[in-house]
């Protein structure tokens, strides 16, 4: 740096070297205590210079295990290094584990749950005042000896549930969209340190990558209301949330026609 004007330059002792964040100024000869939090767009460009490393570190090891491969006949160390290469992305990457991913789903899923109570108080309500009323009836016509009518109950419900039904769900829509295109992460990923990636290449997500993201996640609970489709909406979401355990890339269905990977944060 000596040479150099004084002014705000990339920190060279960030507090977290795998994600540097910082700027530290220079006074023209010596670096001093004063830093400050870099631009989005500069630790953006700070991201992908550090993943070009790690691709191009990705790359050596892979050709040191051809080589190796060829020189040797393969062995041990060649196979750990391939099995290795399963759990990290085309750039070098930390892939997230399974039962990460199962308990970020856990924590998202008691977020929105809760929130969607919230937005929709007031069809649970409703829901809960048809039912009280159905019980009184019931209550009175065994009374009476009479049969209390299920058709009127019926028809009451309907429109609360279908309220309470389409408030959750654009409560889990907007709640997965928001998160993944401002942080490349829901809350129950932050909490466990992962976010989302395309496979390929780091950076922000792309409007459409996340709309296709959040879509495929949740195709079988829409499915769910059309009744021929009942058998998919079962098998999908229990065949998306498992796909990771031995697809080699470690993608769920959804991520894989999003082109994306649940990665460790760095």
């Amino acid at each position: 740096m000596m040479g150099e004007p004084a002014g705000w330059y990339r920190d060279p002792a960030p507090p977290n070297p795998g994600a540097p964040s910082t700027l530290r100024w220079w006074d023209g000869q010596q670096w001093t205590a004063q830093v400050k939090q870099a631009s989005k767009r500069e630790r953006q460009a700070w991201q992908v210079e550090a993943a070009a490393q790690q691709r191009e570190w990705a790359v050596q090891q892979a050709q040191h295990v051809q080589a190796t491969a060829y020189a040797g006949g393969g062995g041990a160390s060649g196979l750990m290094v391939l099995e290795a290469s399963r759990d990290v992305t085309p750039d070098g990457e930390r892939l997230a584990g399974w039962w990460q991913r199962v308990g970020a789903s856990v924590i998202d899923g008691i977020i929105t749950g809760v929130l969607g109570i919230a937005f929709g108080w007031r069809f649970l309500q409703q829901l809960m005042d048809v039912f009280s009323r159905a019980v009184d009836d019931a209550v009175q016509a065994g009374r009476s000896g009479t049969v209390a009518q299920t058709d009127t109950v019926l028809a009451q419900l309907t429109g609360p549930l279908i309220g309470l039904v389409a408030v959750m769900w654009g409560v889990r829509l907007a709640y997965q969209i928001g998160f993944l295109k401002g942080f490349a992460a829901t809350p129950g990923k932050l909490a466990l340190g992962l976010e989302v990636r395309l496979r390929e290449r780091p950076g922000p997500l792309a409007w459409g990558t996340v709309l296709v993201r959040v879509l495929m996640a949740n195709v079988g609970s829409l499915l769910s209301v059309v009744p021929v489709a009942a058998l998919v909406a079962w098998v999908y979401p229990l065949l998306d949330v498992l796909w990771p355990l031995w697809d080699p890339h470690r993608q769920a269905l959804h991520d894989k026609v999003a082109r994306t990977n649940v990665v460790r944060r760095r």
